[in-house]
């Protein structure tokens, strides 16, 4: 079984070593893959109403590539990551230090606010069950009532889909009170796990719980077969947000491996 990452397989040294070639992945092979994933951010974080001068904290910032796409639109950017190697690539892009990079993780978004908006993309996956708790407080923190979170997650669906570690895992976890049923499924052992999931079917009411109300979603990375039988990499994936639009989004539930949701922190005033 391959290690699941935030439990028994560290993320920061992974995302240390990814540092050196990340640059490489946006502008190579993996180009369409972070091009389709930043326009559905994009889309989705625009319909907050956001404008210049909005206060954003980008968690998980990387080499800070979404952080400069909202800056150029007039934003007041922080962005933090655990990874040190990611905050020196970011720096070293912004020469003009027009946003604020700093390295850390979850203990340290406590200390970035006030923000109109926390953005955490493909991150929070990664992540303990600790550092979750210690998000959600931070959260809590810094988000302005009315403020907006937005986030892209692992989906927990794509495992019934999956045929491989994740439908395992999913099947244990949900169906089979813990009972295994890797040797039922051929790629059982061949994927890296996430600690941290959402399910599409949940997910909404998670987010109540830790006062937000989800305003909207969207579903990124379709698979039209079980990756197994798809090939290596990014092959037979579509990655075209407009393109997944036009999939039944029952089946974009199920066949794509990453949920995007936009969610707005309650402003009791306005509840009351």
């Amino acid at each position: 079984m391959t290690p699941t990452f935030g439990r028994d397989a560290e993320s920061i040294p992974h995302w240390e070593a990814e540092a050196a070639r990340y640059s490489e992945h946006l502008g190579g092979s993996r180009a369409a893959y972070h091009e389709g994933r930043l326009e559905t951010a994009a889309r989705l974080l625009a319909r907050a109403g956001l404008g210049p001068g909005a206060r954003i904290v980008d968690f998980g910032c990387g080499e800070g590539i979404f952080a400069r796409r909202l800056a150029g639109e007039g934003m007041v950017v922080t962005g933090l990551d655990p990874a040190e190697g990611m905050i020196e690539l970011a720096r070293e892009q912004d020469p003009e230090g027009r946003m604020t990079f700093g390295v850390g993780g979850a203990e340290a978004l406590a200390a970035a606010g006030p923000a109109d908006a926390v953005v955490a993309l493909n991150v929070l996956a990664y992540l303990t069950d600790a550092e979750m708790d210690v998000f959600w407080g931070a959260l809590g923190e810094i988000l302005v009532p009315g403020g907006v979170l937005l986030v892209s997650h692992s989906n927990e669906l794509f495992d019934v889909f999956a045929l491989n570690a994740g439908t395992a895992a999913f099947f244990a976890a949900h169906f089979t009170g813990g009972e295994p049923v890797d040797d039922l499924l051929p790629a059982a052992g061949t994927r890296a796990t996430y600690n941290v999931r959402a399910n599409p079917l949940t997910y909404a009411d998670e987010l109540a719980a830790h006062g937000l109300e989800e305003l909207s979603r969207a579903y990124f990375n379709f698979h039209p077969l079980p990756p197994a039988l798809l090939g290596e990499g990014d092959a037979g994936r579509i990655v075209d947000p407009d393109a997944i639009a036009r999939v039944p989004e029952w089946k974009q539930q199920f066949q794509c491996s990453t949920l995007f949701s936009l969610s707005q922190r309650r402003d009791p005033e306005r509840d009351a």
